[in-house]
């Protein structure tokens, strides 16, 4: 658990630079703490911003669904997803299709976003790329997309988990090319913070890749050289919150940065710049 000595060691490892960007992820306040999604079979494994409509998707596994929620967590609509499985994680491609990713299969299958409230969406004849990772025995966590430079971040695995970087996402769904697979593992290798990786998401205000992790209860930011930038802890006390969130397993962030998190047993958290 993240206490605040730690707290205070990593801050020492942020750079000024960093110190004085604004806002920078020290520099959050909760806004809705451990809002429960009630009604739901399975468990949240991941979450994503839907900048044009004001609104985020997530998904659920066991069984697999869809949900739109507002940015208050309560739940617009559901939408089952039929023929997935083990769906861990979701981006937005922008122009209402989504990205859905298979943790087993480590596979990517574009879907387009319902436009119905009890909409099925089904994944026989979707476009899909299966991602050649090179640990096959470990299943994909979480998913965050680069939309201007057509970059997919993956996290995959736990103790310690495996980051990678995806070019030319667009090209290879569509069979036009094959896609480029970078081993991200220096950017992470030597964080001593966290080495749990539950999710990832990209920033494109500042080009910065975040980092959740479970087991350290905290969110790492990197700049886009792997770089240590800034950490947001998800402990009792920091950032307004009454209670730690327990296991947190997905997180998204929108246009105007704010962050939003879901944990076990299906509890939402939303976070503002402070």
């Amino acid at each position: 658990m993240v206490d605040r000595a730690f707290a205070y060691a990593i801050s020492a490892m942020q750079p000024k630079s960093a110190q004085r960007a604004q806002p920078s992820l020290p520099d959050y306040r909760v806004r809705v703490e451990a809002r429960s999604l009630d009604g739901l079979a399975g468990q949240l494994s991941g979450l994503a911003s839907d900048a044009g409509h004001g609104r985020l998707w997530a998904v659920a596994d066991a069984p697999a669904e869809l949900l739109a929620l507002n940015t208050d967590g309560q739940v617009l609509s559901r939408h089952p997803l039929d023929g997935f499985d083990g769906v861990s994680g979701i981006a937005s491609l922008g122009d209402d299709r989504l990205l859905l990713v298979e943790k087993g299969r480590h596979t990517l299958v574009v879907m387009p976003a319902p436009q119905a409230p009890d909409e099925i969406l089904r994944r026989h004849g979707r476009q899909a790329l299966r991602l050649e990772l090179p640990n096959s025995d470990q299943a994909v966590e979480g998913i965050g997309y680069d939309r201007a430079g057509d970059r997919l971040f993956v996290v995959q695995g736990h103790a310690p988990s495996h980051l990678y970087e995806v070019r030319g996402l667009r090209a290879g769904l569509e069979g036009r090319a094959e896609v480029q697979l970078i081993d991200r593992a220096a950017w992470i290798g030597d964080k001593f913070v966290a080495r749990d990786f539950a999710a990832v998401k990209y920033d494109a205000r500042t080009g910065h890749v975040l980092l959740l992790s479970n087991a350290s209860r905290l969110i790492l930011e990197l700049d886009d050289q792997g770089r240590f930038v800034a950490y947001q802890p998800l402990a009792a006390g920091f950032a307004g919150l009454h209670e730690t969130i327990p296991q947190a397993v997905a997180m998204s962030m929108d246009d105007e940065r704010n962050l939003y998190v879901a944990s076990t047993a299906n509890r939402f958290y939303a976070f503002e710049p402070d």
